[in-house]
């Protein structure tokens, strides 16, 4: 189960992937280290009972750690401050007075304002179609349309220094082509470059 749990873990690597594909791992070595630890404290070698010892101490060392959030996971589970929170109310407040459709890479977000979900996984559905698992072309196609009256993203798509994250390459050019940025928040409101007119016809916008 550690052998194969290690092996999967080599996931977290690929596009679209994060520190749930550590999950396997960690249950693997929590049930690792229980074995090792009661084999240890079978065995009546005193070799052996100070290795348990020694094991045990080393666990207990390491539990204030686990009360700590890593550099690397603060944005995803810190909570957030309160010109975040007032951020995220307005932008709340903004996609729920907007009658029209939305996509995002904040589930959350259009959970609670009850637009439609494409995903319900962004992170699995950028690795699914990086690797040919999800046909992400009706998508794009209603991107390029200009279909979404919003677009609601983490990423400044027009910044060729903020990562990509869980937008795939196909979502983010169709984005850049189609859409302009609206607002700047703590996250970023795109609307369509083009509007359109009462006969369904385009209107380019300058």
């Amino acid at each position: 189960y550690l052998a194969v749990s290690v092996l999967s873990s080599t996931g977290t690597g690929t596009l679209g992937g994060n520190h749930n594909h550590l999950l396997e791992w960690a249950a693997a070595s929590s049930l690792g280290v229980a074995l090792a630890v009661a084999v240890l404290r079978a065995n009546q070698r005193p070799v052996f009972q100070l290795a348990s010892a020694a094991l045990g101490l080393l666990l207990l060392l390491q539990t204030p750690s686990l009360f700590e959030t890593p550099a690397w996971l603060q944005r995803e589970l810190s909570l957030l401050s309160d010109s975040k929170r007032e951020g995220m109310q307005n932008i709340f407040q903004y996609v729920t007075n907007n009658g029209g459709t939305a996509y995002s890479d904040n589930v959350g977000l259009l959970l609670t304002t009850g637009k439609k979900l494409w995903s319900t996984d962004p992170f699995t559905q950028t690795h699914a179609t990086f690797y040919g698992r999800w046909d992400e072309s009706e998508l794009v196609r209603t991107i390029e349309r200009g279909e979404f009256a919003q677009i609601i993203l983490r990423i400044d798509v027009f910044d060729p220094k903020d990562g990509a994250g869980d937008v795939s390459p196909g979502i983010l050019q169709a984005v850049r082509n189609h859409y302009k940025l609206d607002q700047r928040n703590v996250e970023n409101i795109y609307v369509p470059v083009t509007s359109r007119r009462n006969d369904g016809t385009l209107n380019e916008e300058n």
